[in-house]
């Protein structure tokens, strides 16, 4: 309890001893931004629109996924995963676990970006590879614009 105070009052002390009130500084969203993860090398996005293929119509609630190459010397990715608005637009951002040096090719890779809609029994699909190129922590995103169709019954 005694230590529990003793901290109480240093924070308070603190607090007293600051002459400008404490702000939280806006976060920039186009910004690759450190995250709770021990393991995070930068970030890559990409936003785009699912649509039927046949109506055209925008489709809301899509799941949309970003797969990395299987090959692990292509190096190592969070789990990403989004669904789609409700004008079908989406924007999905992955991040790099692995240091760029320890990449062959740090800033550029090639990955799956999948758009799945489950109706039924039936699952439908869309699929196209997307080059993303990853940048540090602190630095602005590059986004690529990727559109998708699905074929629905």
């Amino acid at each position: 309890m005694r230590t529990a105070r003793l901290a109480l009052a240093a924070l308070l002390a603190t607090a007293a001893a600051c002459d400008q009130p404490l702000e939280l500084e806006a976060i920039d969203p186009t910004l690759c931004l450190q995250t709770s993860e021990f393991a995070n090398y930068g970030c890559a996005r990409v936003e785009g629109l699912v649509t039927d293929a046949s109506s055209g119509a925008s489709l809301e609630g899509v799941e949309i996924r970003l797969i990395p190459p299987a090959d692990p010397a292509r190096g190592a990715y969070d789990f990403a995963a989004a669904q789609t608005a409700a004008d079908g637009t989406f924007l999905i951002e992955i991040r790099r676990t692995q240091r760029p040096s320890q990449l062959p090719s740090p800033d550029t890779v090639t990955m799956t970006l999948r758009a799945s809609e489950t109706i039924g029994n039936g699952v439908y699909t869309a699929e196209i590879p997307v080059l993303l190129r990853f940048r540090p922590v602190g630095e602005r995103a590059i986004v690529f614009q990727q559109n998708l169709s699905l074929q629905l019954p």
